[in-house]
């Protein structure tokens, strides 16, 4: 019986370092262990839960999507009313619209055959079918009666060439002229025109 007893005491003392070690004793030391951060219960105290774990919210705000604002187009011109309409001469036409749209036409008096496959005139049954075929537009405006006309496509550049050139209303004469290549002071005639003025 006197050995349990000092068994006994040893055992409270031993409990008694264990509680002190950790910063207490008894029960408010283990608390205290649990408490900083092991996230466990102790088993001894009911009331006792694991601490919610702890989170946080980061909120990333992505840049604005990049927009690339294409390049403006060709200006619109406003192209006088005494160019607008259908233009003839002998073997020619040319035809222009308000937007400035121009295309020209003529013979090229060249026919097409084994060695001249474009820029030539074609006879289809009783019809011949021009071979020269241009495409361009009204670039820009002087006056009323001068604007800048640019060739955009052309069958036959020797005869008219790529690229802007001059273009002219003889009121006098009611005709157009434009002013590079071969053609360069040609008329095309419009209803006003004196008859024989843009040939036959």
């Amino acid at each position: 019986m006197r050995t349990v007893a000092v068994l006994g005491s040893c055992v409270a003392l031993l409990c008694g370092c264990s509680s002190s070690a950790v910063g207490g004793s008894g029960q408010q030391g283990l608390d205290s262990t649990a408490g900083s951060g092991g996230g466990f219960s102790t088993g001894n105290d009911p009331g006792t839960t694991t601490p919610a774990p702890v989170t946080s919210t980061v909120t990333v705000t992505a840049p604005p999507p990049s927009t690339t604002t294409p390049p403006p187009g060709p200006a619109a011109v406003t192209v006088p009313s005494g160019f607008v309409g259908q233009w003839y001469g002998h073997g020619r036409s040319m035809t222009i619209t308000s937007a400035g749209a121009v295309d020209i036409g003529f013979r090229t008096y060249v026919d097409c055959d084994a060695t001249h496959t474009t820029g030539c005139d074609r006879t289809i049954g009783n019809e011949i079918h021009d071979g020269g075929v241009v495409h361009g537009r009204i670039t820009a405006v002087k006056n009323s009666n001068t604007v800048t006309l640019t060739i955009t496509s052309t069958t036959n550049p020797e005869d008219i060439p790529l690229g802007p050139t001059k273009l002219g209303h003889d009121l006098n004469h009611d005709a157009l002229a434009l002013f590079s290549g071969q053609f360069s002071g040609v008329p095309f005639c419009g209803s006003g025109s004196p008859s024989g003025y843009c040939g036959a």
